[in-house]
């Protein structure tokens, strides 16, 4: 055997070494440098991935626009996204794809899945990772992942990922995560949103995130920063620290609602209109059964949040109170100065409270089933209140104007 044959074998195993290495840190030996837009447009439609069907790509500006219908993928497409940059992939890109990712994302670039895109991963693992500057944005759309794998994995550093629209079916672990809109969730007693380390930052100010049997919110980090303005967030449990899980102090309840379903309860079958075995904060949001279409779950109201969460398993049926008008109550005047009538009917209330819009209470009374209740309120300032009142069928709210 020559000198130089082992020297060409020699290199052809660094080589090879070399390339695992690559795949292992999530590039391509295409992507281990910073990618133009136009550079990116052949990457993406030279790609192998394994499946049926074509991606195509277009650029405008510094922005490519990834379109196209692919299935059976079974190979990661890596993107090294160069600064500047953003990839919007409008395209349908579903598989079983066992190198560990669907799509994996470096650079310091920016990539969102937009509406009529989607990013689909069949099998036991993460659908679309990113780099540790990479922007991860989904405002449309559907990110999923297998039996409750990461739909999105950010690596630690300052990689970002924002949900302001969308699905997002699985876990997001990230550092930096920002949510508005959308949808997350999760189910399998997992949970849907946590931190990478103690350096984690969450900003929830909209959007629903869902968990089924686990945390809608996890931290098993001292020192991440949790900052909650807004949505709706929910979990099975009977508290709101089976909502959010960790070492957060929870901020205000005035525009963010947490509920929770007592799963273990062991009921499956309720009523619409009525609250059995729902937790809900603040006290003066509403969270009640109700069916959208032929999906049962809980229809959550609070000020101009509104959403509905569909639980598989539950059979909510149609024939119970589905508001105030439908149970006969009779609540007047309103907007209201001084006193409040209240005329129950057939349906006879066991007590009121008052909230204001901070869920608060301010004001409860016993009313033992009478059928016209009479309540003073004319020491309450200006202002909206919430009016919520107890029966034997559920619980009932009805917003409340004070002059």
């Amino acid at each position: 055997m020559s000198i130089n044959f082992l020297k060409q074998k020699n290199i052809m195993k660094q080589l090879r070494t070399f390339l695992v290495m690559l795949a292992f840190l999530g590039l391509s030996a295409s992507g281990a440098y910073a990618e133009t837009a136009v550079q990116l447009v052949t990457t993406i439609v030279t790609f192998d991935h394994g499946g049926t069907g074509t991606l195509s790509a277009a650029v405008s500006g510094n922005t490519v626009t990834v379109t196209g219908t692919v299935t059976g993928v079974t190979k990661y497409l890596s993107l090294n996204i160069d600064a500047g940059v953003t990839v919007l992939w409008k395209a349908a890109y579903e598989g079983t794809s066992y190198d560990s990712r669907m799509l994996i994302l470096a650079g310091n670039g920016t990539f969102e899945v937009a509406e009529g895109g989607s990013v689909i991963q069949n099998a036991p693992e993460t659908a679309i990772s990113a780099g540790e500057t990479v922007t991860l944005k989904v405002s449309g759309g559907t990110v999923s992942a297998s039996q409750n794998e990461n739909a999105i994995y950010g690596a630690l550093g300052t990689s970002t990922v924002e949900v302001s629209g969308g699905t997002v079916n699985g876990r997001i672990m990230a550092n930096i995560i920002k949510v508005s809109g959308g949808t997350v969730q999760v189910s399998g007693g997992n949970y849907a949103i946590a931190f990478q380390s103690s350096a984690g930052k969450a900003t929830i100010s909209g959007g629903t995130i869902l968990a089924e049997g686990g945390y809608a919110i996890n931290n098993s980090y001292s020192g991440t920063t949790l900052t909650i303005s807004g949505g709706i967030l929910f979990a099975y449990g009977t508290a709101s620290t089976d909502v959010i899980n960790g070492t957060y102090t929870l901020p205000p309840l005035n525009s963010v609602v947490l509920v929770a379903w007592d799963e273990a309860a062991g009921n499956t079958t309720y009523t619409a209109g009525t609250s059995n075995d729902i937790l809900v904060l603040p006290a003066a949001a509403t969270a009640v059964w109700a069916k959208q279409g032929s999906n049962s779950g809980i229809s959550v109201t609070s000020g101009t949040t509104t959403g509905f969460i569909p639980i598989e398993g539950v059979t909510v049926g149609t024939t119970g109170i589905a508001s105030i008008e439908s149970a006969g109550i009779k609540i007047y005047p309103n907007p209201v100065k001084e006193v409040l009538i209240i005329e129950s009917g057939e349906l006879k209330i066991e007590s009121v409270e008052i909230y204001n819009v901070a869920g608060q209470l301010l004001q409860s009374k016993i009313v033992n089933l009478q059928s016209d209740i009479i309540i003073d309120i004319a020491h309450l300032s200006s202002g909206t209140y919430f009016l919520k009142m107890q029966t034997a069928s559920g619980e009932l709210v009805q917003k409340l104007i004070k002059e």
